[in-house]
């Protein structure tokens, strides 16, 4: 289906394939990307397309609102796990509230991965798992963008896990 994509005024027509049931309500290729002359800038945060002409922050401004961030710099050793203390943005108004902790959508080539998990939040600040998947010590320092927080209110239901039903892993 060929379709014009609109971004921040700029229009590219583009052949795009539609998908139903995905986690992300749009994906771009890198058929899309070389098309638009795109550039990356994980700097600044930023992606620029048609040679600089329209500039767009990798991070939308509904994502950053419910992005949690580390409330202190910590240092996780290779391959280990650790509970970080993550500051929930004050305007979500979920101090007292159980809420939905898990990694962030657009984060695809983090250095660490985030459990999914229900927490307590006490004073805007709760506790998220994080994952050291590489072979050396990675630092969080205050301030990371480590997670996505939501209410509870807003899930539409919860399956228990039953351990019943465990996979064994043998090495």
């Amino acid at each position: 289906m060929n379709l014009p994509i609109y971004i921040h005024g700029l229009i590219i027509n583009h052949t795009v394939k539609v998908a139903d049931n995905m986690f992300h309500s749009f994906l771009v290729g890198a058929d899309f990307l070389r098309k638009s002359r795109a550039v990356i800038d994980y700097n600044l945060s930023q992606i620029s397309f048609e040679d600089g002409l329209v500039q767009v922050p990798l991070l939308t401004p509904s994502l950053r609102q419910v992005s949690a961030v580390t409330n202190t710099s910590v240092c996780i050793p290779a391959y280990s796990e650790m509970l970080v203390p993550i500051k929930i943005p004050k305007s979500l108004h979920l101090t007292g509230q159980q809420i939905l902790v898990e990694r962030l959508p657009s984060f695809q080539f983090q250095r660490f991965a985030v459990a999914k998990s229900l927490s307590q939040c006490r004073g805007n600040i709760t506790v998220c798992q994080v994952l050291n998947i590489n072979p050396f010590p990675v630092v969080l320092t205050k301030g990371t963008r480590a997670a996505k927080v939501e209410n509870i209110n807003s899930i539409s239901s919860i399956t228990p896990f039953n351990t019943t039903n465990r996979a064994v892993v043998s090495e």
